[in-house]
């Protein structure tokens, strides 16, 4: 996640798009096959969602730490540790890059939607490498195929509608979407043991003006709608409703999305 994030748009995150991620990282936490007794790293942590799963495991007694390079994400991760009163979890501004532990501190690393994020992810999982003990687990997860994810077009065909255009966000979130390159960075980085799968479930909304709310609490995403003016913005929002009828279910607003996990090891001794 990018560092330069306002409180605002911190708290907008937690609202729109943590509910949507908490399935997701409750099976990379699955995929990691996670122990109380796992030193676990949450990498990308943003307002600590992975971190918290990791912690709420019952007997644990080992440390989790989040980091993320988002000041205001972690502020949000640390009043809600403090309301939970959770012990276990610390709290980490950083630079997945360059990380600040030592050698082999960590049993267990998450990172989900972190690496198609970042301008150079081989360096990322480098140092993943070097903090992960031997036979360490990561636990990866990215998006998948953009035409399994329809809700990535569904925003620029409401600004056409609305005779508006939209440019494609920077960094491209479907950069490690092809079959095998999410594989490729971590055989180069060392790893073994690799194991993928493609997974489809679906992002509900009850409305699809919380579907305009999710766009915008992106980062990347929102960044590129409040460059538009406000006249633009007003016409495009109104097209959401009358599209995403297509994707209606019952009561609630449901748009298939696919995820790539991918689990990993570090070589063992």
């Amino acid at each position: 996640m990018t560092s330069e994030l306002s409180a605002k748009l911190a708290e907008q995150f937690a609202q729109y798009i943590v509910p949507t991620l908490v399935p997701i990282a409750v099976r990379a936490l699955r995929i990691a096959a996670i122990e109380p007794t796992d030193a676990v790293l949450d990498l990308g942590t943003t307002t600590g969602i992975a971190a918290f799963l990791a912690a709420a495991q019952s007997d644990r007694d080992a440390p989790v730490v989040g980091v993320d390079a988002s000041a205001a994400m972690l502020s949000i991760a640390e009043q809600r540790s403090r309301l939970a009163n959770t012990q276990q979890v610390r709290w980490h501004i950083g630079n997945a890059c360059q990380l600040e532990f030592a050698h082999e501190s960590f049993d267990a690393v998450l990172c989900i939607h972190l690496l198609h994020d970042l301008i150079r992810p081989h360096a990322a999982l480098a140092e993943v490498h070097r903090v992960l003990a031997p036979g360490g687990r990561l636990s990866v997860a990215v998006w998948g195929n953009p035409a399994k994810n329809p809700w990535a077009t569904l925003l620029a065909r409401a600004a056409k509608k609305a005779g508006k255009l939209i440019t494609r966000p920077s960094p491209d979130v479907f950069s490690l979407a092809s079959p095998g390159a999410v594989e490729i960075l971590l055989q180069h980085a060392g790893f073994v043991g690799i194991e993928s799968e493609r997974v489809h479930d679906k992002l509900r909304w009850d409305h699809a003006d919380d579907l305009w709310e999710w766009y915008s609490a992106w980062p990347h995403l929102g960044a590129t709608l409040r460059k538009l003016p406000m006249n633009a913005q007003d016409l495009i929002r109104p097209q959401l409703g009358p599209l995403s009828e297509q994707y209606r279910d019952g009561d609630d607003i449901a748009i298939p999305r696919e995820i790539v996990y991918v689990r990993a090891l570090v070589p063992p001794d």
